[in-house]
């Protein structure tokens, strides 16, 4: 692979005769497209793996659902945001938008149809490397860290922030491809940084933030993305979350605790940052994140010296995604293995599923201690349709008196059911997901 992403890249946003004309922005019907299951949710709505299939073929697509029943002016401006930015994009490590349809008006959506963006289908993401635990070879991980950086600076290169980086949003499928998703807090920004701009600093998920950020930073650029692109790095290296805070108080800690605390000659104008004297842990924390791969035989010195520079806490210092890309880590011996030599994964692995399946291991876990009311509380959760679902005396697997599965009226989890499922104890405690 090649590190001059730069070359033909170039989006020309600002050229009108580049725009998609108004006539060709229509909505075809949202049945053409049959929903299999459900793989994603958030504030936005649901993401469903759908199939379309034509007169020469089938193929499969992700649905993603937005929500515009409570909206008040009509259409969300994220999800509008979200669409021109990516109705612009064009490159093989960006999820590609397909095209958006429409369902049918009816009660169910107050007679205002619902809208869906159709992305390609992307059998995983990266979330499984906290679930499955894969043990990526450096080749490997040289591979993935390319692609992800390859991505990120298209959109930096036109001036595009993505502002929420993480290992869920970073998908792959069989081929060993990757690509980036989730541009629901994309932004354009302006890239002259004499310029000052203020924008939100809510944005990123917790364990990515940057700490700028959680400083209460609103003049920030495209370092942030850095900051995230680093921790997806970290866990590719550790198969674990790197800081995995609670609230942002606790956020601030775990990072300054591994790369010390900043002062006045370290970053400048740190101490002069909204949230610094509310979240600045009264501690004399100095640079220790080497201790953190100490026992990791995939980190030498030049593995490291990317990774560090990736996390620095000042960002006019933090390496850029054109230098990250230039650096010697992809040049040093092993090198990068190509994407199809990737390992094969197998079944579809989505952060939705991993996070669904942690619930119900935890239901269980907690009916084996005798809470009989939380099982009876989350019956929606495997099956909606259910009205009961009992500890019972026998494995029936789900099976009701009258020999049917599905929509039964009791369904009964059997004592052997639940001592099976005490295997995945010490699984279940190993699994540490990201916060909401």
């Amino acid at each position: 692979m090649s590190s001059n992403y730069l070359s033909n890249d170039s989006l020309n946003y600002l050229n009108t005769t580049n725009r998609i004309p108004m006539k060709d922005w229509r909505c075809r019907d949202a049945s053409l497209y049959s929903k299999i299951s459900q793989v994603g949710e958030g504030t936005f709505g649901k993401v469903y793996k759908a199939q379309y299939t034509s007169k020469t073929n089938t193929s499969y697509v992700a649905l993603k659902k937005i929500l515009i029943e409570n909206e008040k002016e009509g259409f969300p401006v994220t999800a509008m945001r979200e669409i021109l930015i990516m109705k612009r994009l064009h490159h093989k490590n960006i999820l590609k938008l397909i095209e958006i349809v429409l369902s049918q008006p009816n009660e169910k959506n107050k007679y205002r149809g619902n809208f869906y963006l159709v992305f390609e289908y992307m059998e995983h993401d990266l979330s499984l490397l906290s679930t499955l635990r894969i043990n990526y070879t450096i080749p490997n991980i040289k591979c993935i860290l390319h692609q992800i950086l390859s991505g990120i600076g298209y959109l930096h290169k036109n001036n595009i922030i993505h502002r929420d980086i993480k290992s869920a949003n970073i998908l792959l499928n069989n081929k060993g491809e990757i690509k980036i998703g989730d541009f629901g807090l994309a932004r354009i920004i302006n890239p002259n940084p004499n310029i000052a701009k203020r924008y939100t600093n809510r944005v990123v998920t917790l364990w990515y933030r940057a700490p700028e950020l959680l400083l209460g930073e609103t003049n920030y650029g495209f370092a942030i993305d850095v900051w995230s692109i680093g921790c997806v790095f970290s866990e590719l290296l550790n198969g674990v979350p790197l800081f995995n805070g609670r609230t942002d108080n606790e956020q601030v800690e775990k990072i300054f605790e591994k790369c010390g605390i900043p002062n006045e000659e370290s970053w400048k104008g740190v101490t002069k940052l909204k949230y610094w004297k509310e979240r600045c842990p009264n501690a004399n924390y100095t640079f220790n994140l080497r201790e953190v791969y100490k026992d990791n035989k995939k980190v030498d010195d030049i593995t490291f010296d990317l990774l560090s520079k990736m996390l620095i806490l000042d960002p006019s210092k933090r390496i850029t995604v054109k230098e990250a890309l230039e650096h010697n880590f992809f040049k040093n011996e092993p090198l990068m293995c190509k994407p199809e030599e990737l390992p094969i994964i197998g079944e579809d692995s989505h952060e939705y599923q991993s996070r669904k399946d942690y619930k119900q291991n935890k239901i269980l876990m907690e009916a084996n201690r005798g809470n009989k009311n939380l099982i009876n509380n989350i019956n929606h959760m495997n099956n909606p349709n259910n009205n009961n679902i009992n500890i019972g005396n026998n494995n029936n697997n789900g099976v009701n008196n009258n020999g049917n599965k599905g929509n039964n009226n009791n369904m009964i989890i059997g004592k052997n059911d639940l001592e099976t499922n005490n295997n995945f104890r010490n699984e279940f405690l190993g699994i540490k997901r990201n916060p909401d």
